[in-house]
């Protein structure tokens, strides 16, 4: 697990350490089936192009493409893909001189007036599916902080919205799945505010970390 959705797990534990014991068992289950399972290769790896974009192609290519460039350095937005999907309003690609693209990010259309969170929940649910039958089973996360004031059931995307409650799935390499070595995805939900949330999935690639370093080397030049 990389990059950001290594960050982003490492948020997760930190909020299943406020939880009943059952989540950090559950937890340490799955980090041993991972570990256990790295040494095997992926059964039928699935050639990976989400959205239509090619891991590694170079920034030019992502010009072409459409993409301008973000005031955070290292990063592209296109309103336009080569296979767009409807629940996605923007994507965000992440892509470095030498190492081209390595992250890739689908922003969801807002899901508004959702306070409990139904809608989000299916659109979630959807999008889990989708996934889980290219790539293989996920690791899921849904759960709130014992802690938290937000357990109305109309309170759930303000919970969300509070990070008091985590609703987020992740795709690792296992011997069972079949995504590539070096892969990583994300599917998680976020908010807006009480009533309105969004869903954003993400993907990253074997050259992620080497991206992220030239990207942080080069922030220095011209100083």
């Amino acid at each position: 697990m990389i990059q950001f959705i290594r960050s982003a797990s490492s948020r997760v534990d930190a909020a299943l350490s406020y939880q009943a014991p059952y989540y950090a068992s559950m937890r340490m289950h799955a980090l041993l089936a991972l570990a256990l399972s790295t040494c095997a290769h992926a059964v039928d790896a699935v050639d990976i192009q989400p959205f239509g974009i090619k891991p590694g192609i170079s920034i030019d290519q992502l010009i072409k493409m459409g993409a301008t460039p973000s005031t955070n350095p290292g990063f592209y937005r296109l309103n336009t893909v080569p296979t767009p999907n409807s629940a996605f309003e923007f994507y965000t690609v992440k892509a470095s001189s030498k190492q081209g693209v390595c992250m890739v990010r689908g922003t969801g259309l807002t899901i508004k007036n959702d306070p409990s969170g139904s809608l989000t929940k299916a659109n979630f649910n959807s999008l889990k599916a989708a996934l889980s039958s290219k790539y293989g089973t996920s690791e899921d996360f849904d759960f709130i902080k014992g802690s938290s004031i937000w357990k109305d059931s109309n309170d759930w995307m303000m919970s969300i919205k509070q990070e008091d409650r985590n609703l987020v799935s992740f795709w690792q390499p296992t011997a069972s799945n079949k995504l590539p070595k070096g892969y990583a995805i994300m599917l998680k939900v976020s908010a807006l505010s009480s009533t309105d949330g969004w869903i954003s999935v993400v993907y990253e690639f074997p050259n992620t970390e080497a991206c992220t370093d030239e990207i942080n080397l080069n922030k220095g030049d011209g100083l």
